[in-house]
């Protein structure tokens, strides 16, 4: 009984072996085609056909999408993926931003070309064939400015990866146009780098040393881990790394415009305190505050006029921007929170 079991399994494993599988006819993409990436399209999809593999034992095949560079083994490729339909399918629709980040991972920079295969592995149970085919693929043409700037990194409060970056906020000039330098507020860790990038992913990737930025720069290491404000000007090619503390000074707090009471950082960009604030001056009707950093009045945030959006005191100046105190409208005990998250930064008071 047992030999006959076992005799079964043979047969059963020669019978896997004996049948033959056909390569994948490749379709699309023809050989030798050149495909520029378009970064007005980034988000639609190339597609890879081929023609079905056969069997000559009614075996399922599945297919799986490999690209390499031209001549590279296939065990190290750029990208890899079953083919639609979990493998059954005899296409693949890869966006165009996908492609790019896997060039930019060989270490190509925006606009350059590759050589590169591309190979359909057709399997069934343990039989396989494999179909090439070379190509020529371009990078996305970026401009020197990105539309937003995202940073990430093991050194940042999101990680290393792109897609949960923290969104850097661009500047505007006084008649309300982006200028290209961006400013954010977070924590950095010492332990770790990062890098800023153009996409939530790693098609468009700035580092630098030293307070120069470039694209595909080394990843930045910040000197020490504690909460920094993060300039970046595309127009010089320079990053700043500020260490920041925020603070609240004004005419409701113990010794006035001479105080100075530190805000909690609370994480994501957001400084909060809770005070006691009182009447520091009876001869000023006006009770308010700003908010100020290491104790530094050239560190000053206030109000844009008629709203709780805030804005540094020195870019409002340079871009003609009329900013004000803020005003407390009731005195004792409050909770004001500073978010320097987002596109635009704001405050609010709760009593």
């Amino acid at each position: 009984m047992v030999l006959s079991s076992c005799e079964d399994e043979e047969d059963n494993l020669d019978e896997l072996k004996a049948f033959t599988i056909s390569a994948a006819e490749l379709s699309y993409p023809s050989e030798n085609a050149s495909i520029a990436l378009n970064l007005e399209q980034a988000q639609s999809n190339i597609e890879f056909s081929w023609n079905p593999a056969t069997t000559d034992s009614g075996f399922l095949v599945t297919y799986e999408f490999l690209l390499v560079e031209d001549g590279a083994d296939l065990s190290d490729p750029l990208y890899s993926s079953a083919s639609a339909e979990s493998g059954k399918a005899t296409y693949i629709s890869i966006p165009q931003e996908r492609l790019d980040e896997a060039l930019s991972n060989a270490g190509l920079n925006s606009g350059e070309s590759m050589d590169l295969s591309w190979a359909v592995v057709a399997s069934a149970q343990q039989n396989s064939e494999i179909s090439l085919r070379t190509i020529s693929m371009t990078r996305f043409d970026f401009p020197e400015t990105p539309e937003k700037l995202y940073i990430a990194g093991t050194a940042t409060e999101v990680g290393d990866n792109p897609e949960n970056g923290i969104l850097l906020r661009r500047l505007f000039n006084a008649n309300g146009d982006p200028i290209n330098k961006y400013e954010g507020y977070t924590s950095l860790n010492s332990s770790g780098t990062f890098s800023f990038y153009g996409f939530q992913n790693r098609s468009l990737v700035f580092g630098g040393s030293n307070g120069t930025i470039s694209a595909g720069g080394d990843p930045i290491s910040p000197e020490r881990t504690t909460t920094y404000r993060i300039r970046v000007d595309f127009i010089n090619s320079t990053y700043e790394l500020q260490p920041i503390t925020w603070s609240i000074v004004g005419n409701v707090i113990t010794n006035g415009w001479g105080g100075d009471v530190p805000m909690t950082y609370q994480g994501n960009g957001t400084w909060a305190l809770t005070y006691e604030f009182i009447d520091a001056d009876a001869g000023d009707p006006n009770d308010r505050f700003i908010f100020r950093a290491n104790q530094d009045w050239g560190f000053v945030i206030k109000k844009l006029v008629g709203s709780n959006e805030v804005l540094a005191e020195d870019i409002a100046n340079n871009q003609g921007i009329t900013v004000d105190d803020i005003p407390l409208s009731q005195l004792g005990q409050a909770t004001v929170t500073l978010n320097l998250s987002g596109q635009q930064p704001v405050y609010s008071i709760n009593n």
